[in-house]
C-alpha cells in the first residue's frame, strides 16, 4: 500500500507540478539614466538629428520606465516602455516635453559569454519617430555588457549603448550624437506560479491515504 501511495504521489508531481517550471532564458532589465551625459539633466537617449537644442530623453525620471527584455536562447532583445523628453528637438512637436513611447527591436544578436550581447542591427521608434541602428567602427549597432562602461571605478555594472539613425539624418551623413546610453538593473524573476491539483486527484490522494490509515490501524489493533 505504501508503494502504491508513493507511486501515485510521484505521478501527480511529474504530471502536474513539473510543467509549471519555466526553462526560458529570457531576462528583463530595468534601464536607468547613465549619468555620464554632458547636456543635462540626466538622460538615457540623445537624438541630435531632431534639430534645435539637442533633444534628450530620460529613461528613469518623471514617470519614465524603460525595460530591456533579452533572451539568450532565442537570441532576441527588445527595448520597450516610456522615456521622458527633456526638451529640445525643434523639428518634432516644437520641442515639447513629456512622456513618449519607445519600442526598439534589436537584430543580429550574438552573446558575449559574460551575460551580455552585441547586435548588428535594429529598428524602432521613439515618440512616433522611426529610427534604425547605425553600426560603429567595429560593426556593432549596439552593445550590452557588464563592464561599467563610462562609470568611473566600475567594471561590472551592466550598460547598454546603441547608435541610431533617423529620417532626419543629414544627406551628408550621420550627425553626432544619436545614441542610447543607459545603466541596467536586472529585474527579479517572476518564477513559476503554483497550479492547484485538480479535484479528482485530490479525491484519489485522500482515498489512498484513508485506506492506508485504516490498514495500519487494523494491524496495530490485531497485534495488541
Amino acid at each position: 500500500m505504501r508503494r502504491l501511495i508513493g507511486a501515485v504521489l510521484l505521478v501527480i508531481f511529474s504530471v502536474v507540478l513539473l510543467p509549471t517550471v519555466s526553462h526560458s532564458a529570457a531576462v528583463d532589465f530595468l534601464l536607468l539614466d547613465h549619468g555620464d551625459g554632458g547636456l543635462g539633466p540626466n538622460y538615457g537617449l540623445r537624438v541630435d538629428e531632431l534639430g534645435g537644442a539637442p533633444p534628450t530623453y530620460s529613461a528613469s525620471n518623471n514617470g519614465a520606465s524603460l525595460t530591456l527584455s533579452y533572451d539568450a536562447a532565442a537570441l532576441t532583445a527588445v527595448i520597450s516602455g516610456t522615456v521622458y523628453k527633456n526638451g529640445g528637438g525643434g523639428l518634432v512637436n516644437g520641442g515639447a516635453m513629456g512622456l513618449v513611447n519607445v519600442m526598439y527591436n534589436l537584430s543580429g544578436i550574438a552573446i558575449d559569454g559574460n551575460g551580455g550581447f552585441t547586435a548588428t542591427g535594429g529598428s524602432g521608434n521613439v515618440g512616433g519617430i522611426g529610427f534604425s541602428a547605425k553600426q560603429n567602427g567595429a560593426g556593432f549597432g549596439s552593445i550590452f555588457a557588464f563592464d561599467g562602461h563610462r562609470i568611473n571605478g566600475d567594471t561590472t555594472t551592466p550598460v547598454f549603448r546603441g547608435w541610431i539613425m533617423t529620417a532626419f539624418t543629414p544627406s551628408g551623413g550621420y550627425k553626432c550624437c544619436n545614441d542610447f546610453l543607459v545603466r541596467a538593473v536586472r529585474k527579479p524573476p517572476g518564477g513559476p506560479s503554483p497550479v492547484p491539483l485538480p479535484a479528482p486527484l485530490w479525491m484519489l490522494l485522500a482515498t489512498l491515504l484513508g485506506v492506508g490509515g485504516v490498514r495500519i490501524w487494523r494491524r496495530r489493533r490485531a497485534a495488541s
